[in-house]
């Protein structure tokens, strides 16, 4: 018999130019590659450098996989009956929309007051004169209307709730 001298890998290539029986791999590759087989009298003192992979007899990936099966099956007892005819709907999140809502009005609110020269002029004069006591009713303004947008969205979550299907 004759040793196969096919690269295996690219590092292979490299041992295949030189010849077959006298070529050793490197530290590296001795660690990486499986341990090679032992002498065998009926080889006619043949030595393979990479022994072949172990033959899979399919046992190592199947015990998981029927166990799962039975598990499955077995703690799922619904029938296609019970299934329900059409799934649910999304949900409409509607503290995202009165949030969005509050913050597209600060946005063009903004924007409108950007936008013309003497509506910046005014608001840059009417921020110059506020007092302490206006500045802190201002907080105070904002503040309550934090805590209204959070009362609504509260409000419309509860809503949805009764209204949703038990599930």
């Amino acid at each position: 018999m004759s040793a196969d001298t096919t690269p295996t890998s690219p590092l292979d290539d490299a041992a295949d130019e030189t010849d077959a029986t006298t070529a050793t791999p490197g530290p590296i590759a001795d660690a990486a590659a499986p341990p090679s087989p032992t002498h065998d009298d009926t080889q006619d003192d043949v030595q393979t450098e990479y022994a072949p992979p172990p033959a899979d007899d399919g046992t190592a990936h199947s015990a998981p996989v029927a166990a799962t099966a039975a598990v499955s099956s077995a703690a799922s007892p619904v029938s296609a009956a019970a299934a329900p005819a059409e799934p649910t709907p999304p949900r409409t999140r509607g503290a995202a929309i009165v949030w969005g809502l509050l913050f597209a009005a600060i946005a063009a609110f903004g924007i409108w007051t950007l936008t013309d020269d003497d509506r910046r002029e005014g608001t840059a004069g009417w921020i110059t004169s506020l007092t302490p006591n206006t500045v802190f009713s201002l907080v105070l303004l904002t503040i309550g209307v934090l805590v209204l947008v959070g009362g609504a969205v509260g409000l419309i979550r509860h809503a949805q709730r009764r209204a949703a299907p038990q599930r």
